[in-house]
């Protein structure tokens, strides 16, 4: 880690950008293009397909203020994205309650092309899914201080790092716990939905707080004064009380804090196993014993955030078959159209393995239909 202070503060004082993760990959793929003077249209704002025939042979948009249409002889490939950021689709195709606001996508994850595609005949799967990613809010539904980019794009805090540590749970408005919140952030997700827990609330104590990382406060910060005006943040001297100001039922969470606390003592979680498989141990506190993911919430005061199903993106979209082609609700191909990327369904259905699942896939299934238009492009020649 110290090397990595120091790298940072050297490239920042040398006025240095180094980009990494899926921003080097898209760099290196760049670099690799134009290394071979392969056109690219940057900011080709893609909006039709156009078929011929029956057979897809262009694709239109707005290019520098003017409508253009680049047109292909043996495919066209798409891999635009889901839809995060456009509402009315997730509210068409998605589970209910669902926004826009909570997700975490980048601005472009609009989806227009998927249904361009859906226009023209494509069969979808999944579209109910996405990468959910637990993020938070104030409780009229309004971004907290600090959650957005520089740009002003909204960007709610995710609740990754923290979901695993000692102290720690989430209940519904009930009050009760409804999942192993070391889980994977999909399976959260999905349990939100499952046990209608949207939103669900974060509860934890002081300990949390000062030894963990929150949002966007570091270990031992004190919270920000807004989160607690606003709401997004409640704080409490008593559990009861963290209830009635959250609008959980008291008598059930704290029967339920009461539950939990014992499993803090034997470290034992006898409702949903916390800290039992290596996933769960991995992400928690290694020096927090008997359990590394389960300790007591006792400590005055007390918090609690409420939490939606964000994501960082959909994963549901048109069928391909096994060379990339959509296909049609009749199972046929329609030709001269490829797809990948989410903007498909996914080759791994309605699991998540985990970050960067959705990478390989469209690398993979790009490369694929590349070689099959190559191949129709060989016979034609020959």
């Amino acid at each position: 880690m110290a090397r990595l202070a120091l790298a940072i503060a050297k490239n920042t004082l040398l006025g240095r950008r180094v980009v990494a993760h899926g921003g080097a990959i898209q760099g290196r793929m760049l670099e690799m293009t134009l290394k071979r003077g392969i056109p690219v249209f940057g900011g080709f704002a893609a909006d039709r397909l156009i078929e011929e025939d029956g057979q897809i042979v262009a694709v239109s948009g707005m290019f520098r203020g003017e409508r253009t249409t680049v047109r292909s002889r043996f495919g066209v490939l798409m891999n635009v994205g889901g839809f995060s950021r456009n509402n009315a689709m997730r509210q068409k195709y998605q589970r209910h309650p669902i926004s826009a606001s909570w997700t975490n996508a980048n601005p472009g994850d609009t989806g227009e092309m998927i249904e361009e595609m859906i226009r023209h005949g494509a069969d979808t799967e999944n579209l109910d899914m996405a990468v959910w990613v637990p993020t938070s809010l104030n409780p009229d539904g309004t971004l907290p201080a600090g959650a957005q980019g520089k740009d002003g794009t909204p960007y709610p805090f995710m609740h990754v790092g923290e979901i695993a540590v000692p102290h720690y749970m989430w209940v519904d408005k009930h009050g009760n716990r409804f999942v192993n919140e070391a889980s994977s952030y999909v399976e959260l997700g999905e349990a939100m939905y499952r046990h209608d827990a949207v939103p669900a609330f974060a509860v934890f104590d002081d300990r949390a707080m000062r030894n963990y990382a929150y949002a966007s406060l570091m270990p031992g910060m004190k919270p920000v004064k807004k989160w607690l005006e606003s709401g997004f943040l409640v704080k409490a001297d008593t559990i009861e009380e963290l209830a009635k100001k959250t609008g959980i039922d008291p008598a059930g969470l704290a029967a339920q804090v009461a539950r939990y606390n014992r499993f803090a003592e034997t470290g034992v979680d006898e409702e949903f196993h916390k800290g039992e498989r290596q996933y769960d141990r991995f992400r928690g506190d290694p020096t927090h014993k008997p359990n590394p993911c389960v300790g007591a919430i006792d400590k005055a005061p007390f918090y609690a955030t409420r939490i939606f199903p964000g994501d960082v993106g959909t994963f549901g979209g048109v069928v391909t078959d096994e060379r990339a082609r959509v296909l049609r609700t009749d199972g046929s191909i329609i030709e001269g159209l490829y797809a990948t990327g989410n903007c498909t369904s996914s080759v791994m259905g309605r699991s998540y393995p985990g970050p960067g699942a959705s990478i390989s896939p469209a690398f993979t299934f790009g490369y694929i239909a590349a070689k099959d238009a190559a191949a129709k492009a060989h016979n034609t020649a020959a």
